[in-house]
């Protein structure tokens, strides 16, 4: 099983480039044999203020400076309930093509 945050928007400022919100996904893998299967969860983040005095202009960022600023904001307990709650997506769809409830086709065509 794999965890992986990814930065997939950042609203800022134009006059300034001050990023004050950011969506995040939160992607878990999980496989079994060739089989790999995918769970997302999502968080969007405020960053109420004003630019403070560490202020990183927005073409300098990283994602990695952006993911830090999330996971202080959110803390520990919200980052593994979002993370478990991906996992769990990814281990249902991996049940869920395994075990298929439904088929589809018509009985004269084999």
């Amino acid at each position: 099983m794999d965890v992986e945050w990814i930065v997939v928007n950042a609203k800022r400022m134009v006059n300034t480039g001050y990023v004050f919100e950011t969506t995040v996904h939160c992607v878990a893998t999980v496989t079994s044999g060739e089989i790999v299967m995918k769970g997302t969860t999502s968080i969007s983040v405020d960053f109420p203020g004003v630019p403070g005095p560490d202020f990183i202009p927005y073409n300098d960022l990283t994602q990695a400076e952006i993911l830090d600023w999330v996971f202080n904001t959110i803390g520990e307990t919200t980052k593994l309930t979002k993370e478990e709650g991906a996992v769990t997506l990814a281990n249902a769809n991996l049940n869920a093509f395994l075990t298929p409830t439904t088929e589809n086709g018509v009985p004269w065509i084999v």
